[in-house]
């Protein structure tokens, strides 16, 4: 071989990728797969901006992989009950419980209904032996707790509430209850 030809040869294959080993610097092992993203370990949730309507907002007492979301009402609303259905995919967080907030303005209040049915969760709290509204001093009335499905992937989680209604007094009937949900995350 003439000395100028080795160097043409060696050139011409590194190009071609054909000097490399496979999975080396610059190549793909495995199929061309990237790896897979580290599993989620914190469930993040943005609180909605309004002030002035009903919301679930994250609770101080919340941590990394289990997250209490209060169920809050807006100044100066009365009421003597609520009821709703959460729901949240089951493979990326699940339903721990639900139950009276701490500082419930309803006396005597119970969760008289708490089914997590799949990846939803229906509760039903109103005052005990319910005689007038309740003045609300927008201090949570329910606390619900959601906590990270181990080994779940990092991204955007679909919280919704439904079929929410509220008591106003005893003698009416419920009536639709608009609740503001925020962005939650598995990061």
């Amino acid at each position: 071989m003439k000395p100028l030809a080795l160097p043409l040869l060696l050139a011409a294959l590194a190009a071609c990728g054909g000097g490399q080993a496979p999975g080396a610097s610059g190549g793909t092992s495995g199929g061309g797969q990237p790896p897979a993203p580290a599993p989620a370990t914190a469930l993040v949730y943005q609180d909605p901006a309004d002030l002035t309507q009903w919301r679930l907002v994250r609770n101080p007492g919340s941590t990394a992989g289990r997250l209490i979301l209060d169920l809050v009402p807006p100044p100066g609303a009365t009421g003597m009950g609520v009821t709703f259905i959460a729901s949240a995919p089951g493979g990326l967080a699940s339903w721990e419980g639900a139950g009276p907030a701490p500082a419930c303005p309803y006396r005597g209040a119970t969760v008289q209904r708490f089914s997590p049915l799949g990846e939803a969760l229906r509760v039903v709290l109103s005052q005990e032996a319910p005689t007038a509204p309740v003045p609300y001093t927008s201090t949570p009335v329910v606390s619900l707790v959601l906590r990270l499905t181990p080994g779940a992937q990092p991204g955007p989680i679909a919280l919704t509430l439904s079929q929410a209604g509220h008591l106003p007094d005893v003698a009416q009937d419920p009536v639709p209850l608009p609740v503001l949900v925020g962005a939650l995350r598995a990061q």
